[in-house]
């Protein structure tokens, strides 16, 4: 019987990703460097980093499902 180091069912966890960003920190940065754009080109949307971190977060709590 091999043994389990993770002690988890299974024994295998994730393996990190083979280059320095992954698929999901390049569309973050894309949203969030969007948003930013957006809301300083048209203040009336908001102060731009306000806007710009909720929509990092949002899309952060939808990719983690």
């Amino acid at each position: 019987m091999p043994a389990n180091p993770t002690n988890r069912p299974g024994g295998d966890h994730p393996q990190p990703p083979d280059g320095p960003l992954d698929v999901r920190t390049v569309v973050l940065l894309g949203a969030f460097a969007a948003s930013v754009y957006v809301a300083y080109r048209a203040p009336q949307f908001g102060v731009a980093l306000t806007v710009g971190v909720v929509v990092l977060l949002a899309l952060h709590q939808l990719m983690k499902r």
